[in-house]
């Protein structure tokens, strides 16, 4: 799960059209999986729903020092946006297919 969280932060800040860097998988991938995590664990401490907020300082202040404000903060509300919507999707197709009929 940790390594589908970072995976999806490197996406998204590949996903960005005005960052001109190649992000290096390779390079960057253990620095933004620890960003992640940091987020996601500050998230579930702050006792916030969702984490909402909370997450998005932490990995805003994590990336910006690597990839300038802009990026971190437009990766970071791309990451839970995507987020979000995956997670009602998940969560829509379960429900369709786990509902029991009312006997």
């Amino acid at each position: 799960t940790w390594c589908g969280l970072g995976l999806s932060l490197w996406a998204a800040l590949r996903a960005l059209p005005f960052f001109a860097t190649e992000l290096s998988f390779l390079a960057y991938f253990g620095l933004l999986l620890a960003a992640v995590s940091l987020a996601m664990v500050a998230g579930f401490l702050s006792l916030i729903s969702g984490g909402l907020g909370v997450r998005e300082w932490v990995l805003d202040e994590l990336l910006s020092p690597l990839f300038g404000d802009v990026v971190a903060l437009s990766a970071t509300l791309l990451l839970r946006v995507v987020w979000l919507v995956t997670e009602l999707a998940v969560s829509g197709i379960l429900y369709v297919v786990i509902r029991r009929p009312v006997e």
